[in-house]
């Protein structure tokens, strides 16, 4: 019986305070930097456990093996078997039960319909953004809710910083105690002189027509910008060698694969131009329209070669 998409929003409770602390998820994605981005966002705001799989083959695994996870979260598009293929042959295990949504950059018409009848809870369109995050979230974890719509809040423990000394006198002798004193003029320049250099290289982005207030929206910070650019910036190459050998050898569903990862990475990174780039290759090439890939990939490469000189230059003065 296929389950209608209107049923899955009649429980949505809006729970800032869920505790997934104690709770398991596993995110499944063939792209590293997405595991480690999507990651990074979970924790930030539920601070779950968290497991990986790198395909559909080792989420499958995974269950039969035993492992117990409250949640999956599932890329769709991933090479050999996608996230609808894995899911059905979960579905086939027995005692198969954990809620699982779907991660997809096709956040286009219907396509939440399509995920809902394929047996997902609901989908997540990437790049992931916080607040679609928490109202998935809340879907899945809320708490039990009365005939009145009222729900049961579960808080965690407070944040340590309830139990921080907020007195000028103790603070004074925890600084006294310390073996080793610190010149506080001194630090307070080096944290004057590491904010213009980040302020610079905020500037120096932007100046390069890099959308970085949305990847900041998207990724919470400059640290994670720039932990974020590192990881791209490292196996760029080796994931440009691969889109030119599926070109080459015309395999189009692979290839179609691997520029929408690429796509993703550059909205996360606000490559905005980049992205658009790769979307029209990854749009192209599921029409299998060879001609196009061909005739435009040494667009796609210089491309490719001006922001791998950006990302360099800002690596190398400002990280």
């Amino acid at each position: 019986i296929k389950q209608k998409a209107s049923s899955i929003v009649t429980n949505y409770v809006n729970n800032n305070n869920i505790d997934l602390s104690n709770r398991t998820i596993l995110i499944v994605d063939d792209n590293k930097l997405n595991l480690k981005v999507g990651a990074k966002i979970i924790k930030s705001i539920y601070n779950p456990n968290i497991e990986f799989a790198e395909s559909g083959y080792e989420c499958i695994d995974k269950i039969k093996a035993g492992n117990k996870y409250d949640l999956i979260l599932m890329d769709d598009m991933m090479p050999k078997m996608s996230g609808v293929e894995t899911l059905k042959e979960l579905n086939n295990i027995a005692f198969f039960n954990t809620p699982v949504v779907a991660l997809t950059a096709n956040a286009i018409a219907g396509m939440r319909e399509k995920y809902i009848e394929a047996g997902f809870k609901e989908y997540i369109a990437k790049p992931i953004e916080k607040e679609e995050l928490k109202k998935v979230i809340n879907l899945i974890f809320s708490t039990s809710i009365d005939d009145n719509n009222s729900k049961t809040v579960e808080f965690s423990d407070l944040p340590k910083e309830f139990y921080e000394i907020g007195n000028k006198t103790d603070v004074q002798k925890i600084i006294s105690s310390t073996e080793n004193t610190t010149d506080i003029n001194s630090c307070e320049k080096t944290n004057i002189n590491l904010d213009t250099k980040e302020s610079n290289g905020e500037t120096f982005l932007k100046n390069h027509e890099v959308d970085l207030d949305s990847a900041i929206t998207l990724l919470g910070d400059m640290e994670m910008y720039n932990d974020t650019l590192r990881d791209f910036y490292d196996n760029l190459d080796s994931r440009i060698e691969k889109i030119t050998s599926l070109k080459a050898n015309y395999d189009m569903v692979n290839y179609a694969i691997e520029v929408h990862a690429l796509k993703s990475d550059c909205k996360y990174l606000g490559f905005t131009k980049l992205a658009e780039i790769f979307l029209d290759h990854e749009l192209k090439s599921k029409e299998n329209d060879t001609d196009y890939i061909n005739n435009n990939f040494q667009i796609l490469v210089a491309e490719i070669d001006k922001w791998r000189s950006i990302i360099r230059e800002y690596i190398e003065k400002y990280l």
